[in-house]
C-alpha cells in the first residue's frame, strides 16, 4: 500500500489544519475556502484525501513530512545502534546457514564413511534454530 491510501491520524489532521491556518494568516486562503478546506481536512481519511485540501499550499505535503519522519527515526536508530535495520536478521541467517552446512557435512561424512545412508538427524538441529531465528526477529520489529 502506497502513502496516498494509507490511513492518517488525529495528528496528520491537526498539521494539515495548522497549515491551513497558516495559509489564512498569509491571505492565501479566504475564510469560506479556509472552513470548507478545513472540515474536508477533519474529514479525510487517507493522505490522498489530506493533500488534495493542502496540495496547492507552499511547504512540504503531509506525506512528505511523514516520510522525512520515518527517514530520521531510522536514522536515529542506526546511530544508537550502531547497525542498519535488518542487519541482526542477516547475521542470525549467516550463522544459520553456518550451523546447517557443518551438520550436513557431519551427516554426509558419517553415512559414506557406514556405506548407508544414516538417519537424517541435521533436521533437529537446523529446524530449532531456524525457529529460534524467526522468532527473535519477530519480535523485534
Amino acid at each position: 500500500m502506497g502513502w496516498p491510501e494509507q490511513r492518517v491520524s488525529d495528528a496528520d489532521r491537526e498539521k494539515a489544519a495548522d497549515q491551513l491556518r497558516a495559509a489564512l494568516n498569509e491571505g492565501r486562503l479566504g475564510f469560506t475556502e479556509y472552513d470548507e478546506r478545513l472540515q474536508a481536512a477533519f474529514a479525510a481519511k487517507t493522505f490522498a484525501d489530506l493533500e488534495e485540501v493542502t496540495a496547492d499550499l507552499p511547504g512540504p505535503t503531509l506525506a512528505q513530512q511523514a516520510r522525512i519522519a520515518d527517514k530520521e527515526l531510522e536514522d536515529l536508530a542506526v546511530q544508537r545502534s550502531g547497525r542498519k535495520p535488518g542487519s541482526g536478521l542477516k547475521g542470525s541467517l549467516v550463522v544459520w546457514v553456518i550451523v546447517a552446512v557443518l551438520a550436513l557435512g557431519i551427516w554426509t561424512a558419517i553415512s559414506i564413511a557406514s556405506g548407508r545412508i544414516a538417519y537424517f538427524w541435521p533436521i533437529w538441529v537446523m529446524i530449532p534454530l531456524g525457529i529460534a531465528i524467526f522468532a527473535r526477529s519477530s519480535r523485534r520489529r
